[in-house]
């Protein structure tokens, strides 16, 4: 009778953890999940013209005035479009700046020379 119990105990463990984990709601906030419910709202991505403008603004608040941008190259993230933006000063040494589809700016990040 025991053997029966623990093979029914150890198929009704192995079944809840088979079928609880991919039809589990929503899975709660936090890294890889989905949330409440903010998968059904639609995002409103910042366009190429003001990710610019955002980064002549960050750099002009940021005492980098004589930096001039390089390039801006268009980077497809899951939730929209991100802007990664290459700077440079007058001694040639380049940075990296990031805007993320909802309009934060992050950086300077230094590039190998």
């Amino acid at each position: 009778m025991k053997k029966l119990a623990l093979a029914l105990t150890g198929v009704f463990l192995s079944y809840s953890i088979a079928v609880a984990g991919p039809y589990a709601y929503g899975g709660g906030p936090g890294p890889m999940m989905r949330g409440f419910g903010q998968s059904q709202y639609p995002i409103q991505n910042i366009g190429e013209a003001k990710a610019n403008d955002m980064i002549r603004q960050f750099l002009d608040t940021n005492n980098m005035k004589d930096y001039k941008v390089l390039n801006i190259q268009k980077i497809q993230v899951p939730r929209g479009t991100a802007y990664y933006a290459t700077v440079e000063n007058k001694n040639k040494q380049q940075y990296q700046i990031h805007v993320n589809p909802w309009g934060y700016v992050v950086g300077p990040f230094a590039l190998p020379r």
